[in-house]
């Protein structure tokens, strides 16, 4: 967040929990659904760009300070208690509401998928955050101290990788004619 701006690392991490928890949702083994959800929550950097937010926008006031932290720790921990409540209401719904019509409208897909449900859940609330954030969070990392975000921040040797390839020597055994070096010519 302080290479590319507080609102933007929230962002990113909203997006990638909307998709991460769909594919976590549709996962059809243990060991797929075990790898969406190390990835979901790799991807959920939201308390330390949160907290730093929090700190900036109060400058220095530290009554305002402590009660938006107060705000915040404690929504987090609300949504631990209420997030077991909602996800047992909406899994395995074929079996809870069997005679449900929204149930047996999508009855294929919540067969194959039994716990897709609370995962979409999870996915609107994500999507509504990232909507409420890119709408009405300002960021308070300065202008001059952002960095743009592109394919050299993610891989960030890149550029060096692909201009060495051709000093590797990948193909110096042929000849400019086609012909191998040391063969016979055809």
């Amino acid at each position: 967040s302080d290479r590319y701006g507080r609102v933007f690392v929230i962002e990113t991490s909203l997006l990638l929990s909307a998709v991460f928890s769909i594919l976590f949702g549709l996962a059809p083994t243990f060991s797929r659904a075990l790898v969406w959800r190390c990835l979901l929550g790799l991807c959920n950097g939201l308390m330390g760009p949160i907290k730093v937010l929090i700190t900036e926008f109060n400058r220095g006031d530290p009554n305002k300070e402590t009660q938006m932290m107060a705000l915040v720790l404690g929504m987090w921990g609300f949504g631990f208690l209420i997030n077991p409540a909602i996800t047992g209401y909406l899994s395995d719904p074929l079996q809870q509401y069997p005679n449900a019509r929204a149930v047996q409208l999508f009855a294929t897909t919540l067969r194959a998928y039994p716990f897709l449900l609370p995962n979409v859940a999870g996915c609107l609330f994500c999507l509504v955050a990232y909507v409420l954030v890119r709408n009405f969070v300002e960021e308070t990392l300065p202008p001059e101290r952002r960095h743009s975000f592109g394919c050299d921040s993610i891989f960030p040797g890149r550029n060096k990788i692909m201009r060495t390839v051709s000093s590797w020597g990948l193909f110096k055994h042929f000849h400019e004619d086609g012909a191998e070096i040391g063969g016979a010519p055809s």
